[in-house]
């Protein structure tokens, strides 16, 4: 795992990847819409350092292609203090994760 990073550090983020690991989507602020982000289908045009400098955050390599999409999001840990935004946007991910992974 690398410390340091192009990755901010604060929240909330969100990097959208599809079946091939590949970034279609990234957010550095609260996203109401991010149901239609999904659709998405072209590649982000910083993909591949993008992908790296988060992979390099995370002390596992997960597995794409196991899923049509792979969620990353970032948010300020409660010690730090309040995220309201952080919050909304974890709510918006709950309803969709709900919606879409109980519905198949």
């Amino acid at each position: 795992m690398q410390t340091d990073s192009n990755i901010t550090k604060y929240g909330p983020q969100l990097f959208l990847f599809n079946k091939q690991g590949e970034l279609t989507y990234q957010s550095e602020s609260l996203d109401l819409g991010l149901r239609n982000e999904f659709r998405k289908k072209p590649i982000h045009k910083r993909s591949t350092q993008i992908t790296q400098d988060l992979l390099g955050l995370i002390d596992f390599q997960p597995t794409f292609e196991d899923n049509n999409f792979t969620l990353f999001f970032i948010t300020i840990s409660p010690e730090i203090g309040p995220c309201p935004p952080c919050d909304k946007q974890e709510r918006i991910i709950n309803m969709l994760k709900k919606k879409y992974l109980l519905s198949g």
